[in-house]
């Protein structure tokens, strides 16, 4: 570790990287170079086997505001936990390698945080993510700035800024250093982002939301929560974090909701449809049959009968996919998802960019 005087900035950036030698000096020149200056970036290196700690000890000693944590652990969840432990400041900001903030990102969030008394900030954030073919593709989320100042009105909403894809991750997310600690919460124990995301919101009153720019996310896959792998791996992750919204919204009282519960099956419907096609179009090392028989077991869940039934006025929303989940073929699943990456991908030049996130 290396030894600093104590501070107390305003912000503690947390960021945990493992192995991050071609990604590492993006993020934290991105952190240090924002207008914002009250902060401290801790990093913790866990067990990189290649040049990221040499890389990251540079920038500790050109710059007090950085501090390197070194872990012996190649765990990042261990990372991030051990540097909230380390954390001086009144804000917490996750982030994880590849992650990187746009200029003046930090100055628009702080400052909604901080008139708006919220115990949680999210900013516009962008997920971009590499296919298996090397192509990226780029998911902007920047909804209009908003704020909820109780616990009442932000559970109204919460399914529709669910739907909206605002807590897929804890990364760019300004939350309360003295919340997290309070509660006890734990990346290593969570079962991943959005565990501990509902976690941290179960008793959350003031929440704002800021248009502006972007966090950008370097994402493997754009579930609920990232990092779990393609195809089945990721559907699991899927499963998990379905059920711990409908806990969610049982201690919030919300579950008999039809309106709120709508919000819910259409953002689980839509991780659903993505796991089929990661299974029919991207996990070549799975035979046909075991394709055919994932993509099955996906449709067959009680968790998917339920959407299905749910959303059966809303069916067009979801093109081609919805009708033959419905029956449940995964023949008929796998081909549609086959048709849609081919549109997809045929279109996708000819998407605007979304100028909020430069």
């Amino acid at each position: 570790m290396t030894h600093k005087a104590a501070r107390q900035p305003r912000v503690s950036i947390l960021l945990a990287v493992h192995d991050a030698r071609d990604v590492a000096a993006r993020t934290v020149e991105s952190i240090l170079n924002q207008e914002y200056r009250d902060l401290e970036l801790i990093v913790a290196d866990c067990a990189s086997r290649d040049y990221t700690a040499t890389i990251l000890q540079r920038y500790a000693e050109r710059d007090i505001r950085v501090e390197l944590l070194h872990l012996d652990d190649a765990d990042v969840a261990a990372g991030r936990d051990a540097a909230l432990a380390a954390a001086h400041g009144t804000f917490a900001l996750f982030m994880d390698q590849g992650d990187w903030l746009a200029s003046g990102c930090l100055d628009s969030l702080v400052a909604a945080a901080e008139e708006s008394s919220a115990q949680l900030a999210i900013p516009a954030f962008s997920i971009d993510s590499t296919r298996s073919d090397g192509s990226r593709t780029s998911m902007v989320c920047a909804p209009a700035s908003q704020v909820w100042g109780d616990a009442h009105s932000f559970r109204k909403d919460f399914g529709r800024l669910l739907a909206d894809r605002l807590f897929l991750n804890t990364a760019g997310k300004l939350m309360r250093v003295s919340r997290l600690r309070d509660q006890h919460l734990r990346f290593s124990q969570a079962n991943g982002d959005f565990d501990l995301m509902a976690s941290y919101l179960r008793h959350v009153e003031r929440v704002c939301v800021v248009q502006g720019p972007c966090c950008h996310v370097s994402a493997s896959a754009t579930g609920w929560c990232r990092g779990t792998g393609p195809g089945p791996l990721s559907y699991k992750q899927v499963e998990r974090d379905y059920e711990r919204v409908l806990s969610l919204y049982r201690s919030w009282g919300l579950i008999d909701d039809a309106e709120s519960m709508e919000e819910v099956h259409r953002l689980h419907l839509s991780e659903v449809i993505r796991c089929i096609g990661e299974v029919a179009v991207d996990s070549h090392s799975l035979s046909p049959i075991e394709r055919r028989r994932a993509v099955q077991g996906m449709i067959d869940a009680p968790s998917t009968r339920d959407s299905i039934e749910a959303l059966r006025p809303q069916a067009r929303d979801f093109g081609i996919m919805f009708a033959p989940i419905a029956r449940r073929s995964a023949a008929a699943c796998c081909m549609g998802a086959r048709i849609q990456d081919i549109v997809e991908r045929t279109l996708a030049p000819f998407t605007p960019a979304r100028a909020a996130c430069r």
